[in-house]
């Protein structure tokens, strides 16, 4: 935990970073984005599918060409999935693609040319973190905090937006416990692994100003 902590204050002193920086720059708007994301892991046969909700509270500057701020997120899968135990060895795999998550990034956003239609590139980097619920007598949930980081391309159409972003969000934490014998007493085992998510996103922008 103390590495998860370390990356929280990197990524909250970039933000007060940012905030120092462009508070002098006459020229800027204030606003926040809700999205809705939804996709699938990379590399694994999911059929799920995952669904991410966020929100960006951003400062514009440079005529609104640039969006500067932070990004809280949260996601798992859209379809809920189950793990069952071996009939012979008592032993039940949680699937790493099953893992739910929680982002805080801090992300900038660069508009070309344009009004109504405009598109545009961005990029998030912070603390991604990989959770299970898995109800065993050691443990009610597991967790690993990641660095991570999140490239996108997008279209903003009258504060409507549309977006295709990839997660790089690190590793699924690694455990091995039990279940109450009253459902079962099964072994768990959560193998660590490397997971990625691709999402299609639509967010709308609130101005305040």
């Amino acid at each position: 935990m103390c590495n998860a902590v370390k990356k929280l204050l990197t990524v909250g002193g970039l933000l007060l970073l940012n905030l120092g920086l462009i508070h002098g720059v006459s020229a800027q708007s204030y606003a926040a984005n809700v999205s809705l994301g939804l996709g699938n892991v990379v590399g694994f046969n999911h059929p799920q599918g995952k669904i991410q909700l966020g929100i960006m509270c951003v400062r514009s500057i440079l005529e609104d060409r640039v969006q500067m701020g932070i990004e809280i997120s949260m996601g798992g899968n859209f379809i809920p999935g189950d793990s069952e135990a071996d009939d012979i060895t008592r032993i039940e795999i949680i699937d790493a693609a099953n893992a739910n998550w929680t982002g805080i990034q801090y992300k900038g956003r660069y508009f070309l040319a344009g009004e109504s239609l405009r598109p545009f590139v961005g990029l998030g980097i912070g603390a991604n973190n990989y959770w299970f619920n898995v109800n065993t007598v050691e443990e009610e949930t597991v967790n690993r905090w990641n660095f991570g980081f999140t490239p996108e391309i997008g279209l903003d159409i009258n504060k409507f937006n549309l977006a295709l972003r990839y997660i790089f969000g690190g590793s699924t934490p690694e455990f091995n416990g039990t279940r109450p014998v009253a459902y079962g007493g099964n072994e768990v085992v959560l193998t660590s692994e490397n997971l990625n998510i691709i999402l299609l996103t639509v967010g709308y922008t609130f101005s305040f100003n």
